[in-house]
């Protein structure tokens, strides 16, 4: 139970920075379509 456990926090880690990333992405996007 606490290896399924370790498994499932690495997973949610990495989710969250793939989330933070698309989302930083798409504020600098909508950032630039702003300022033009």
């Amino acid at each position: 139970m606490a290896g399924f456990g370790l498994c499932t926090n690495k997973m949610f880690a990495k989710a969250s920075m793939m989330w933070q990333n698309i989302i930083r992405r798409n504020n600098e996007r909508l950032i630039i379509i702003e300022q033009t």
